[in-house]
């Protein structure tokens, strides 16, 4: 539900992709993939995503 706010799309269980990759970044981690929509919900019509992500590395860390 682009647009909406973050605490409505919580409440809704329908969050905007974009949003919770940026939540992920800002939590540390690094995106790996996103499959939009991965599968769709058969009862409600709701498309599913897939998103893959691994800890970020540090800079100068190998």
């Amino acid at each position: 539900m682009k647009g909406q706010s973050r605490e409505w799309q919580v409440s809704d269980h329908n969050i905007d992709p974009e949003l919770v990759k940026a939540e992920l970044r800002d939590a540390g981690f690094e995106i790996v993939g996103l499959k939009d929509p991965f599968n769709e919900d058969p009862d409600e019509h709701i498309p599913i995503y897939l998103l893959t992500v691994r800890p970020a590395q540090k800079a100068g860390v190998n």
